[in-house]
């Protein structure tokens, strides 16, 4: 049987050798194309790696070194920078973490049991963060509006185009993270 892939012009001959009186040959045309999707789900699924999260005793360090093998995975860490991020979980904690030549550059939080220093987590406004530092919020086009805190963590809010334009004392903080160099 043969059937025409939808959008691409291909004919595709579809075998179903019957294995019981309800084999894929008795649905015809229809079959053959759920078969195709289904092997193609199949094989969509394999190329996905599921990352378990590792457990640590304690966050990394900016600077630490932190090898783990291959990550299947990408983070936009700053505007035009992707790096490979690595799932750790500390004390029932969920943080991401990204390393270049085996080190620590990038720490992140989207947890809302994370707490910085200054008692901010995620979910908090603006006016709160504005509480606890005098820092200004900086914009980086394309990925958040960041403020730094004393502790050395930053608070990030993110809009549609990566910068909320204005941010207003109720806009809420979505992560937290620590990296290396910053870039702006």
């Amino acid at each position: 049987m043969s059937v025409m892939w939808p959008n691409t012009g291909l004919r595709r001959t579809c075998f179903a050798p019957p294995r019981s009186r309800l084999s894929f040959r008795t649905f015809g045309v229809r079959a053959c194309r759920l078969r195709g999707l289904f092997a193609a789900a199949l094989v969509s699924i394999a190329a996905c790696t599921v990352q378990r999260p590792l457990v640590l005793a304690g966050v990394p360090e900016l600077g630490q070194m932190f090898w783990t093998g291959r990550s299947g995975q990408l983070l936009m860490t700053s505007p035009a920078d992707l790096r490979p991020v690595y799932e750790v979980v500390v004390a029932g904690t969920s943080y991401r973490v990204c390393q270049e030549e085996g080190r620590v550059v990038y720490i992140e939080s989207q947890d809302r049991r994370f707490r910085t220093p200054e008692g901010l987590a995620v979910g908090s406004s603006l006016a709160d963060v504005q509480k606890a530092t005098s820092t200004q919020p900086i914009c980086e086009p394309g990925w958040a509006t960041r403020v730094s805190l004393p502790s050395g963590w930053s608070a990030g809010f993110v809009g549609r185009s990566g910068c909320p334009e204005p941010l207003s004392e109720v806009s809420k903080v979505r992560f937290f993270f620590r990296r290396a160099r910053p870039r702006v």
